[in-house]
């Protein structure tokens, strides 16, 4: 490590009353001095944490309040979110991994109490916790500071001998990476592109081990192995294949620079906002080291200095009192360089980083005016600047990753109790609604019944029980579901084929008559602020601003049969032709067609994670949804028999385990699960399970076949039946069969007066909403049940 030096390399061994090192993580406290001051936690081999304040040298340990179980295994892996609410701890020799909160608020909860998390865990931005699961072989997130539902990333296919234990999210969050203790091998997988270095040679290689990862750059990876000939400190670059050893295993020497310091087993490392390295290792003797290798102190800022004035020093500059020191985030793509010819990482000075300049980050536009000067040296006006854009109002009670335009939605918190309903009764003109409820921003609720009037209610942001806001009346029955946009445009398309779209007040924006048949409900693309529409063979992408077509594309030999879905980098959607179709939701290229044979697909493909399931009669495909498809061992097909055939989406869920599930209902009006079903040839269900791991049905054989299960964030399932609203508690991976009542503890039935024909809707604030028609008043009523 040319160019940088080691600051400190501390004796931790009395600290930590001679514990080992097994994780580390960074959470950066505030600037003060001219330094940016570090918080550690250290993770030890036998389950005990530890605070390591930078600033003070203060070693103090971490008491888990609330927590009343024992930690004696090693902690594999730390990680703080963003904001510095929780730790995560990852103990999965105590089938632990624990959600701690580290200030007055918050709770200490368990997200997983199994024993297949093998270490690594990761937060974005977004409050979304990665995890290892499977035993090592399988990625999945559980959005919420781990409250929400778990979805499976990505999986190695079926006979893999993978062992994940590290993650990391790049800088952008679009990539995480990973380390295969069994191969050798650091992977990565891309959300963006779905492309992924994951399924490589399974093969062992004893003589290699990556014991910990830190991001550098988008492409390269800093990380420590343990290896019998060449231990040390490695930078990967993803693009070039191939790493460089920047700090080699050895003896410890003492030199200050660090091309010339070794480690002994060198363990854990991290890099901090400032762009500097720590590194945990032992010294001849076996105790445990923590040194900082830095490179240059300086504060940045993205303000440059200004020009001096002879005259008038102050002229122009930010009055007092409106300006405060600042630290920007080192940023390794800028400020790192691999220079010749050592060829390793070295940190170089950004411009203006020189000594005794003054940084400031100035937070309004109060400045001190200039004094009046000739007109030889007056400076040309600027142009004025240009409108703000007006902010967009966005979604305060909306499904998460399940959208409701696939007749699905989410909660975040634990599962729904009994406890409080209320009944909004709406006058529809003796009409029944035949498509799911949707949500929208400000917690509204909009249904459309089918004599075409939309029926929009507010609950005040989720705060209260809906009630009636407005209804929209068309001049047509209307058979699709209506779409809602992040800035609350409402779309729908009436069966005299005329597409609509107004806005949150009922306000008509946009209207227009479509030339061919319609299958379907549209989508909007928020991030692209596109509506998407397929009908007949077109497929038509708009600007919601001006509805100019941005771009457009035909099928060929089929026509559009179900509603569109996106997961913002493809569009999907069914055909008569029974083909699964993927555009891309930026240019409407065909990325691939999936055929399932001649019946056509007619509801929306459901997506979880990587996967999308859809369904033809008594056969339930199950394939991988990325642009560039893996295909053969990424998809399932699954045979339904003797069960009944499907009438609507299945449902995808994975467990903590890393065991992807099926739930579903069939013409037989009974719920079923599968489990484990994913790489199994010829995979099929029966009364008794088939071949699938694991099998669970409901004991009530009163269920609608049309309807998909939603569930709740605590992995409950509801499903209705024509008068009630069943809840059910996650099925057990043992359970072969089990059939579960209603009766049991913890489910609920709640029974209505009139008839429900769809699935409920359940909201970010967990409240769960449906609707029942009474034919005899010729009203729907609008069922609300809250925890």
């Amino acid at each position: 490590m040319s160019g940088a030096t080691v600051e400190y390399s501390l004796n931790l061994q009395t600290a930590l009353n001679g514990d080992k090192i097994s994780a580390m993580c960074i959470a950066p406290s505030s600037f003060g001095f001219g330094y940016y001051w570090n918080n550690f936690y250290f993770g030890t081999s036998n389950g005990r944490v530890y605070k390591y304040n930078e600033s003070s040298g203060s070693i103090t340990p971490v008491t888990i309040t609330g927590y009343t179980g024992t930690l004696s295994g090693s902690i594999t892996s730390l990680t703080t979110d963003p904001a510095g609410k929780y730790l995560f701890l990852s103990a999965p020799s105590d089938s632990q991994f624990l959600r701690i909160p580290l200030g007055s608020t918050g709770n200490i909860k368990n997200i997983q109490a199994f024993g297949s998390n093998t270490g690594g865990v990761a937060i974005n931005s977004q409050n979304t916790v990665y995890f290892i699961t499977a035993n090592g072989n399988a990625i999945s997130t559980v959005d919420n500071y781990g409250q929400g539902q778990v979805n499976l990333v990505f999986q190695q296919p079926t006979g893999s001998n993978s062992i994940f234990s590290g993650l990391v999210l790049s800088a952008d969050e679009t990539r995480i990476y990973t380390a295969d203790s069994y191969t050798g091998n650091i992977y990565y997988f891309d959300f963006t592109s779905g492309q992924n270095t994951l399924q490589s040679a399974t093969a062992a290689s004893p003589e290699s081990r990556i014991t910990s990862l830190a991001v550098l750059t988008p492409t390269d990876i800093l990380y420590t192995q343990t290896k019998s000939a060449f231990p040390g400190v490695y930078l990967y670059n993803i693009i070039k294949n191939t790493s460089i050893l920047i700090a080699g295993g050895g003896s410890n020497t003492l030199s200050s620079f660090a091309q010339n310091y070794q480690f002994i087993n060198p363990n854990q490392i991290a890099v901090d906002q400032q762009g500097d390295l720590y590194i945990t290792s032992l010294n001849p003797f076996g105790s445990q080291l923590f040194t900082k290798v830095a490179f240059n102190i300086f504060v940045r800022s993205p303000i440059a200095a200004p020009v001096p004035s002879p005259h008038f020093p102050n002229c122009g500059l930010p009055a007092p009192g409106y300006c405060k020191k600042s630290v920007v985030p080192f940023n390794p793509t800028e400020y790192w360089s691999f220079a010749s010819p050592q060829r390793v990482a070295v940190k170089r000075a950004s411009p203006g980083d020189g000594p005794g300049q003054v940084r400031y980050s100035c937070i309004n536009t109060a400045t001190i005016l200039c004094p009046t000067i000739t007109p030889g040296r007056v400076n040309p006006n600027p142009p004025p600047p240009p409108t703000p854009p007006i902010a967009p109002i966005y979604p305060v009670e909306t499904p998460t990753s399940q959208s409701t335009k696939s007749f699905i939605s989410t909660g975040t918190m634990t599962s729904l109790r009994l406890s409080a309903s209320l009944i909004s009764i709406i006058n529809c003109l003796s009409q029944t609604s035949y498509v799911p409820m949707s949500f929208g921003p400000q917690g509204y609720i909009y249904f459309m019944t089918r004599s075409g009037i939309l029926n929009v209610l507010t609950t005040s942001g989720g705060t209260v029980f809906p009630t009636l806001l407005y209804q929209y009346p068309q001049g047509s029955t209307v058979s699709t579901p209506v779409v809602v946009s992040s800035t609350g445009l409402v779309a729908f398309i009436t069966d005299s084929k005329l597409l609509k779209v107004i806005d949150q007040v009922g306000y008509l924006r946009y209207s227009t008559t479509l030339n061919q048949q319609i299958a379907g409900a549209p989508v909007f693309l928020d991030t692209q602020s596109l509506l998407v529409t397929a009908y007949g063979n077109t497929i038509i992408a708009r600007d919601i601003t001006s509805w100019n077509t941005v771009w457009s594309n035909t099928l060929e030999g089929d026509q559009f049969k179900s509603s569109l879905v996106s997961d913002g980098v493809s569009v999907f959607a069914g055909t008569l032709g029974g083909n699964i179709v993927s555009y891309n939701a930026t240019t409407g290229s065909k990325y691939w067609s999936y055929p399932t044979g001649t019946l056509p697909i007619c509801n929306a493909p459901l997506m979880a994670g990587n996967l999308l399931a859809t369904y033809a009669s008594n056969s339930i495909y199950v394939i991988n949804k990325t642009p560039t498809r893996f295909g053969g061992g990424a998809d399932t097909i699954v045979t339904l028999s003797g069960i009944g055939s499907l009438q609507s989406s299945p449902m995808l869920f994975t467990d903590f385990q890393g065991t992807t599930w099926l739930y579903f209902t069939t013409t037989s009006s009974i719920l079923y699960a599968a489990g484990g079903f994913l790489g199994v040839p010829g995979a099929y269900i029966d009364s008794t399970g088939g071949n699938v791991v694991s099998f669970w049905r409901s004991f009530e054989s009163n269920i609608l076949s049309n309807i998909t299960p939603v569930l709740d964030a605590g992995g409950s399932l509801y499903v209705c039946s024509s008068n009630a609203v069943y809840r059910y508690p996650t099925p057990p991976t043992s359970s072969r069969p089990v059939a579960f009542s209603t009766a049991s503890p913890n489910l609920f039935q709640y029974n209505t007066p009139g008839l429900i024909y769809t699935s409920p809707i359940i909201s970010s604030q967990n409240k769960l909403s449906f609707v029942s028609f009474d034919s005899a008043s010729g009203s729907n009523y609008v069922y609300t049940i809250s925890s």
